[in-house]
């Protein structure tokens, strides 16, 4: 007895004087504490999932017998995951069918072209060799047409339409060989005509119009340049084609009327402004001499001492006379030589209706025939070739068929 109270002094002393083994129970309970903690959370957690399983209904219970299948194994199955099945397999046999048809198809249609190239080359290269016969032909003895243009600018864009008017009527005659015509109208030999095949118009540097918020649409200022382009079959005729064009535009009888006219308002619009600008400049010495004289009770007007216009710079004053503004005569004689400006400047323009920029230039490589014309006739005949010895090499194995 008194061994075992020795041993247990012992070990309550060593415990007291060991505080490592108190530090490690606690630890050891707060571990069991915690793992006790997440057992329940997951009792908890599938005690939730039962109820939830439990609480579900079993739509298949609900199908009719006779809407049940069985399976390989004998069990039962939901039929619209049956006719589901079903379907995608009807639909993947259906696209694997077409697909099959179609690679079919395409190899047949590829081995009959080459079978009847291989079978009927004989007429093949006939008909290829007839094509470039024909191009040759066409490339050889065709004659050669040649285009060159002329650029031209008038200041006076609304003569633009007149001018257009007069090319499309040349065109129209050189594409009809209306020679006698066409030689009348531009001034040449009906031989240097008959060399002419057509002159047509274009606009040149023409900006486009532009559009503000899609409905708003801005027009472009006019462009006074044009182009003029020739076709002929012989460069040679170009320098007497462009004296005769520039003749005929600028010398046209209906147009020089038109212009004459112009001239004579403008003209007259000067004579106007000369005697109104007269007129202001006397007003200008009066007002100059007169400046602040208010008491001069014999006169009708006087000037005013300030500078303020007030309306249109003649007014009436309280005692019933005329009041003069200062700067009226000195404004209205600046606005007088600003529209005689004006006025000078288009009637100077009017003596240059029309300019050339740029002439007619001589180039040697044709329009026509061309490459392409050779080889069209040749790519034409082999197509038709081909599309024969498919024909002829189809009929034949169906026949044999």
């Amino acid at each position: 007895m008194k061994e075992n109270n020795l041993s247990q002094d012992n070990l309550s002393n060593s415990e007291v004087n060991n505080p490592n083994l108190e530090k490690k129970d606690v630890a050891l309970h707060d571990i069991i504490l915690k793992q006790h903690d997440m057992l329940l959370k997951q009792y908890e957690v599938i005690a939730k999932e039962k109820e939830r399983k439990e609480d579900e209904i079993d739509l298949t219970a609900l199908l009719p017998s006779f809407l049940k299948k069985k399976n390989a194994n004998n069990e039962e199955i939901d039929s619209l995951e049956s006719a589901l099945l079903n379907k995608s397999k009807e639909s993947l046999l259906a696209t694997e069918t077409t697909l099959t048809t179609a690679g079919n198809w395409f190899t047949r249609s590829v081995s009959t072209y080459f079978n009847g190239i291989a079978n009927y080359w004989l007429l093949l290269l006939i008909l290829t060799g007839l094509g470039a016969a024909v191009g040759g032909f066409i490339f050889t003895t065709a004659e050669p047409t040649y285009k060159s243009h002329i650029t031209l600018v008038t200041e006076n864009v609304g003569y633009k339409d007149v001018y257009k008017g007069m090319v499309l009527t040349l065109d129209e005659l050189a594409e009809t060989n209306s020679n006698s015509a066409l030689a009348q109208r531009i001034g040449v030999s009906e031989e240097t005509a008959s060399l002419i095949s057509g002159i047509k118009y274009e606009e040149y540097l023409q900006k486009a119009d532009s559009i503000v918020n899609d409905s708003t649409v801005i027009k472009a200022p006019i462009s006074p340049y044009f182009k003029i382009f020739a076709e002929v079959k012989d460069n040679k005729v170009l320098p007497e084609l462009e004296e005769g064009l520039f003749s005929l535009l600028t010398e046209n009888e209906p147009l020089d009327r038109q212009v004459k006219a112009e001239k004579a308002l403008l003209k007259q619009s000067l004579r106007d402004l000369d005697a109104e600008k007269s007129l202001m400049d006397s007003l200008r010495l009066v007002v100059m001499n007169r400046i602040g004289d208010t008491e001069n009770k014999k006169d009708d007007f006087y000037v005013k001492q300030s500078g303020i216009e007030t309306g249109g710079g003649l007014i009436l004053s309280e005692n019933r006379k005329l009041e003069i503004e200062p700067t009226l005569p000195f404004n209205k004689l600046k606005e007088i030589d600003a529209q005689k400006r004006s006025i000078i400047k288009k009637l100077e323009l009017m003596e240059y209706k029309l300019q050339v920029i740029e002439n007619f230039a001589a180039i040697n490589k044709p329009v026509f025939p061309r490459m392409r014309h050779l080889l069209i006739p040749i790519i034409l005949a082999f197509a038709l070739g081909t599309v024969l010895t498919t024909i002829l090499y189809s009929l034949k194995r169906r026949k044999t068929a």
